[in-house]
């Protein structure tokens, strides 16, 4: 699901989602699809747009790393 669809309340500079995203003024693409977005993933200090590109962000990052 998308972050603008899931969270379509946030306010901008809001923390969302225990704190891993904040909704930007600015936007951005996303890292893992490239479709624009307003939502930042402060952990990986990158632009995410849902769900699905977070589990793949969270896949790339933490997961290739554990694996080497």
């Amino acid at each position: 699901m998308l972050f603008n669809e899931k969270y379509p309340t946030a306010k901008e500079g809001e923390v969302v989602e225990h704190g891993d995203y904040v909704l930007d003024h600015d936007a951005d693409n996303c890292y893992v699809c490239g479709r624009l977005t307003h939502f930042f993933e402060r952990n990986a200090g990158t632009y995410i747009c849902s769900e699905e590109c977070d589990e793949e962000l969270y896949y790339m990052f933490f997961m290739n790393a554990i694996e080497k």
